[in-house]
Parts: structure tokens; C-alpha cells; sequence
């Protein structure tokens, strides 16, 4: 077992390192901030400032995917090593993850500054980038510790969001990456990344289960974030564009319409829905079965040795 100082810098090293990784949709672009609505001179795409990340209306998601992300990656590498004997503190991968996703976020608010008037909306609009990118670093940190740390319930939980921030995540991955979608498009890995991410939120609430009334909530907690989600996801993005930016006041109505349309069967929230209440009855009715043939052995052995 390595010594305290050297098990502080390796989990260190495993937050950077997640942290970076949770970055890589954006990072394989070669990392030129998007075009903004309110840039002051028109600029082509290649000649955009460089940014760690993609501070623009249109990314929200995908921002919030790779920060989450970055932590998660780190909770669940925590937990795996714990679970084989090598306990790395979750406090410095955190310290790690955070410090990276501090940098990105302040060096990404620059470049975006370098381009926008000061203006009352170009202020609106890089301070909302801002809190809403740290407020994702917080949760980032929470759900590695959830996920290094935490009990079933608690860690579940972590995961399910995990996998929901994985479905923007991917889809980073293979909109801005032409190589990748290359590969992905037309081909079965399309499903691969259309599924995964609900297949891993389902196995979250499977995992939690109704052991317990603490994970019998977990599970419904996580199956109620897989319907929310991703639907108050797309209508956040909506919202924030240029149109409903100068008129605020329309915002919270056009956000409530197209988040009840995405709660909806034209957003794809029934279906995934019933993909995970069927994994998770399924897990369940597997343990009831489990359960009574262990006792039933227990009964004939015991009756035996009598």
C-alpha cells in the first residue's frame, strides 16, 4: 500500500486526469469557442479565440455533460479500486477534477469576453454561462464523492446522472468529431450511443433496487431524473437563444411548452421510460426469486443435517 503522501497525489492525478477526460468532446475540435450571436465583429469559425469550453446558449448541455462527467469518471474509478483494496482519497480527485474545471471555465470566460460588448445583455449573458458552468463543477465534485464514497442509494443515484449527462456527452463526442462519426452513423454503434446511456441509468435504478426504503427512493428518484432530465435539458437550450434573451419575460412560458412536449412521446421520454421500468421490474422480480430459492435450499439443508 503506498504511503499517505503518495496516495494523495495519485488520486490527485486521477481527478485531473478524469477531468480532462470528460473535456475530450470538445478538446477533439481543437477547442475554438463557438460563434456567438452577440460577437462584435463577424468572424469566421477558425478565427474564434481558443476555449476549454464551449460557452455558448447552444452548448449548455453539453457543458454540463462534460463537467459532471469528469467527475463521475473519477468516483467510479475511486470505488472500483476501493472495492479491490487500494483506497485513493476522494477529497484530492476531487481537488483535481475541480481545479481543472475552474481553469477551463476561467480561461474559456475570457475568450469569450475578448469578443462582447459591455453592454447590459452581453454581461446577462456571460454571467448566466458562468453560474450555470459552476454550478455544474459543484455537482461534478458531489457526484464523485456520491459515487467514491456514498452508500448504494447515494451512489446509484450519482450514476443514474451520470448516465443522463452521458447522452449529451456522446452525442458531443460524435457531432464534433467527423472521424467519429464516420464510424458511428449508418452503422450499429448508432444504437450503441443512443442506448447506453439510458441502459446505464436503468442498471442504476436496477442496482438500488427495493432493498430498503432509502434505495426503494433512490430508485424512484433516478427514474424520475431519466423522464425530467433530459426533457428540462431541451427546454433550457431553447430558451436560451437570442430571440426569447431579448424578451426574458416570455422565457418561462416557451420553456414550460416545449418541456411538456419532450415529457411527451415526441421527445422520446415514454419510450426510455418504459426500457427502464422494464430493466428495473425485471431485476426485481429476479431478486424475489432469488431470494425464495436461497431460502428454500437453506430450508432443505437444514432439514437434512436435522
Amino acid at each position: 500500500m503506498a504511503g499517505r503522501g503518495a496516495r494523495v497525489l495519485i488520486g490527485g492525478a486521477v481527478g485531473v486526469g478524469t477531468a480532462l477526460l470528460g473535456l475530450a468532446p470538445w478538446l477533439v475540435t481543437g477547442a475554438r469557442l463557438p460563434l456567438q450571436n452577440i460577437w462584435l465583429e463577424q468572424t469566421l469559425p477558425e478565427d474564434m479565440p481558443t476555449a476549454l469550453l464551449p460557452l455558448n446558449q447552444y452548448y449548455v448541455a453539453s457543458i454540463a455533460a462534460m463537467l459532471v462527467l469528469g467527475g463521475a469518471f473519477a468516483g467510479i474509478g475511486l470505488r472500483v479500486l476501493r472495492a479491490r483494496g487500494t483506497a485513493l482519497p476522494a477529497w484530492a480527485a476531487a481537488v483535481g477534477a475541480v481545479l481543472v474545471q475552474l481553469v477551463a471555465l476561467a480561461q474559456s470566460t475570457v475568450a469569450l469576453r475578448s469578443g462582447l460588448g459591455d453592454d447590459g445583455r452581453s454581461q446577462a449573458y456571460v454571467a448566466a454561462l458562468v453560474a450555470g458552468s459552476a454550478a455544474c463543477v459543484v455537482l461534478s465534485a458531489t457526484v464523485l464523492a456520491a459515487l467514491a464514497r456514498a452508500g448504494t442509494a447515494g451512489a446509484a443515484v450519482a450514476l443514474g446522472a451520470a448516465g443522463i449527462a452521458s447522452m449529451s456527452w456522446l452525442d458531443g463526442l460524435v457531432l464534433e468529431s467527423r472521424d467519429v462519426a464516420s464510424l458511428v452513423y449508418g452503422s450499429p454503434l448508432t444504437y450503441v450511443r443512443e442506448w447506453l446511456p439510458i441502459l446505464v441509468v436503468a442498471g442504476a435504478a436496477a442496482w438500488s433496487g427495493f432493498v430498503t426504503v432509502r434505495r426503494s427512493v433512490a430508485t424512484v428518484v433516478i427514474l424520475v431524473m431519466l423522464w425530467v432530465v433530459p426533457a428540462a435539458t431541451t427546454a433550457v437550450a431553447y430558451v436560451l437563444t437570442p430571440i426569447y434573451l431579448k424578451f426574458p419575460e416570455e422565457i418561462p412560458a416557451a420553456g414550460l411548452q416545449v418541456m411538456r412536449m419532450a415529457l411527451g412521446p415526441d421527445g422520446g421520454a415514454v419510450e426510455r421510460m418504459v426500457v427502464a421500468v422494464v430493466i428495473v421490474a425485471g431485476v426485481a422480480v429476479w431478486r424475489i426469486v432469488a431470494g425464495r430459492r436461497s431460502g428454500t435450499r437453506d430450508e432443505v439443508s437444514a432439514n437434512a443435517a436435522a
